[in-house]
């Protein structure tokens, strides 16, 4: 399979590019190679994945045991027994490897590590680390999280629309209305990320 005019192709004992006429674009000099994506194709030299652009620069070091195609500026790869993700510079985008990283169909990043799950955005921002039972992304700005039995709302920036203290919680599209069941009546203060930091520098001047 090809892609971006380039297909890769067995050239005596390497592997490298062609074009549709079978003329040579990139040189065998890899022991795999993977289709071209968004200008980067990921190769393979030894036992490690690094990734060339059309000219055949190296853009991105073999590092890796697997790496996958760039979609939205964004790769999924493997080093040893966790995953990363990536972008064109080959920056990490996580604050540590996952045991496992999934694109969903929306596009964001699902962050599985010890049993635990997070969530990134299609351009690699974290919204959270792997520290929720569950992550489900409900609708725009509106994710569904869960610890142990309880439930609550986070937003695409991170901050509590609603903490996790509720027993239930269904959003009604229809009407777009939230709504949150709990056994007890009073819900803790929520309080926004700059609105945390404030109240921290308050107690650390007092």
């Amino acid at each position: 399979p090809g892609n971006e005019g380039a297909y890769g192709a067995r050239i005596g004992d390497g592997f490298g590019f062609i074009n549709a006429s079978g003329d040579t674009l990139v040189a065998p000099n890899y022991d795999q190679v993977a289709v071209f994506s968004e200008g980067m194709a990921s190769v393979k030299l030894g036992t490690k994945w690094g990734y060339i652009d059309h000219h055949q620069d190296l853009v991105i070091p073999y590092a890796y045991s697997s790496a996958g195609p760039f979609k939205d500026e964004m790769a999924i790869v493997k080093s040893e027994s966790k995953y990363d993700l990536i972008n064109k510079n080959g920056d990490s985008m996580l604050e540590s490897p996952c045991e496992r990283i999934s694109r969903m169909a929306d596009g964001y990043y699902l962050l599985e590590d010890k049993g635990l799950f997070g969530l990134a955005k299609p351009n690699g921002t974290i919204i959270s680390n792997p520290v929720f039972e569950e992550i489900r992304r409900e609708e725009k700005d509106k994710i569904l999280i869960r610890k142990g039995d309880k439930y609550g709302v986070i937003k695409e920036n991170g901050d509590f629309e609603l903490p996790l203290f509720y027993n239930s919680i269904l959003f009604d599209k229809k009407n777009d209305k939230v709504l949150a069941k709990s056994k007890t009546e009073k819900a803790p203060e929520v309080l926004s990320k700059k609105e945390l930091r404030k109240k921290r520098k308050q107690k650390k001047g007092a």
